[in-house]
């Protein structure tokens, strides 16, 4: 233990329960105050259960707090990140995000845009239109079947686009 209120330091994978449990007591400590975080980012694609329950319980302490869920699948090299298990929560992340952020491959592996829509509930969705065909890259903001914006922006021909988002 870290102290003696048993707050541990774990390594690795730990159960959802055991972080989620850790995370409770980390709260009680240092009171509403001193946890505050403007972002949470989490490696979902390491231990999604884990992150799944940290998110419920940080969603129900802060509602107000904005979530940000990008469904990373895929790396630029191609690579997969995500294996059908991870894949199959991400509607729950979908869920409980503010808003999620889906590439055009991202979205067609989540059931399209009517899917991740509905998911969202209440959520708005980002379609990043970066891996679209043609000179134009198309991203829409929706929330519901209301589309709110649309940026569309001349394609930029370059092979360097690791880290760019699509």
């Amino acid at each position: 233990p870290l102290d003696e209120r048993g707050i541990t330091v774990e390594r690795g994978r730990i159960p959802g329960e055991m972080s989620v449990d850790q995370q409770q007591r980390l709260h009680v400590e240092f009171r509403e105050a001193a946890f505050q975080p403007a972002l949470l980012r989490q490696q979902v694609l390491q231990n999604p259960r884990t992150v799944l329950g940290q998110l419920r319980q940080l969603r129900l302490r802060q509602p107000a707090l904005p979530i940000v869920f990008d469904p990373v699948m895929i790396a630029t090299s191609g690579a997969a990140l995500a294996d059908a298990a991870t894949i199959a929560l991400f509607g729950e992340f979908i869920a409980l995000a503010t808003v999620t952020t889906p590439n055009l491959p991202e979205l067609a592996a989540l059931g399209g845009k009517a899917a991740v829509i509905e998911l969202a509930g209440v959520g708005a969705v980002l379609l990043k239109g970066g891996h679209g065909e043609g000179t134009l890259v198309t991203d829409e903001l929706w929330r519901g079947e209301q589309l709110l914006a649309r940026w569309q922006l001349p394609r930029i021909n370059t092979p360097h686009t690791h880290g760019t988002g699509c």
